[in-house]
């Protein structure tokens, strides 16, 4: 395992927490406690965060504020994942008809990692900062092991799949593998937590917090609900009522590989297995058409 560098740790959570609280801007007590680090410490990087302009200090309240050499960095870090253009109209037209937020996912080398967010509606957004959600945000990332990137392993190479089961306890792996068949069938994945005692991203929120960079990072991948809360659904009962915190898709590249998994969240939930399987292909759907404008735009 890689020895900790703290120094980058802290210049990371300085960055997303005050990414997080926008023109609003933060002190240099309040990032000094934040990072439970004294000022004189965290003062000589944050001076030369500014010399290179990833901040600003407002001469009058002294607060800093992320600068302007961060929207260059921005716009270079949006060209490197060129499919975001091509799926966010698709992405915010789909979150918008099923009042709920579209996440585009793609693998990492630590897992699979959330490339953008489209939020359809103010109930949706509302929805999932009451906690009904995953609790996800651009950036995260969730190690590749059950219940999650199934879409990944049911389709993936027969090395994949087995690596992705072998992070199940063995009594479970039959029925994992049952599982994958039926998505291959069926074309996408649920993933389901029923809300007792409490919503999944209340849970997700009380184990995070505030956490930013390296120690959010940490805690996503090490799992933050208690084993076997989140279940990979198999078949669908029409007649019987469900709380998917994910329904996703794969988007497919011109080899029919799984390049990246198109998912919906902050539905309004309880629905019926009816309404999961209509939602299901509703994101089949958007993500054939996401996959057929990236290869036509390749082929152009």
């Amino acid at each position: 395992m890689a020895r900790p560098s703290p120094q980058t740790e802290r210049l990371v959570e300085i960055i997303e927490m005050l990414s997080e609280v926008g023109g609003s801007g933060r002190s240099l007590a309040e990032i000094s406690t934040h990072l439970g680090v004294n000022k004189a410490t965290i003062y000589p990087m944050l001076r030369e965060l500014l010399n290179v302009g990833w901040l600003v200090r407002d001469p009058r309240t002294k607060l800093f504020r992320l600068g302007p050499r961060l929207v260059e960095v921005g716009r270079a870090a949006e060209e490197s994942f060129e499919l975001v253009d091509i799926v966010r109209p698709h992405a915010l037209s789909l979150a918008q008809v099923l009042d709920a937020t579209c996440m585009l996912v793609s693998e990492g080398p630590q897992g699979i990692v959330v490339v953008d967010v489209a939020t359809g509606s103010a109930r949706a957004r509302q929805r999932g900062s009451n906690g009904s959600a995953i609790g996800l945000k651009a950036g995260d990332t969730i190690s590749f092991k059950p219940p999650f990137a199934s879409v990944v392993a049911a389709w993936g190479a027969e090395d994949l799949r087995q690596n992705w089961l072998s992070h199940a306890p063995p009594e479970d792996r039959h029925e994992l593998e049952e599982c994958l068949a039926i998505i291959r069938e069926r074309g996408f994945a649920v993933e389901e937590f029923r809300p007792s005692p409490a919503p999944l991203g209340e849970i997700v929120h009380a184990a995070i917090g505030t956490a930013h960079g390296s120690q959010r990072a940490r805690m996503l991948q090490q799992g933050i609900s208690p084993a076997g809360q989140i279940q990979l659904l198999g078949e669908l009962d029409n007649e019987v009522e469900y709380h998917p915190v994910s329904i996703n898709a794969p988007i497919f590249d011109a080899d029919e590989r799984v390049a990246h998994i198109l998912l919906v969240t902050d539905l309004e939930l309880p629905v019926t297995g009816a309404r999961v399987a209509e939602v299901g292909l509703e994101v089949v759907n958007t993500a054939q058409r996401i996959a057929a404008d990236a290869n036509r735009g390749r082929s152009d």
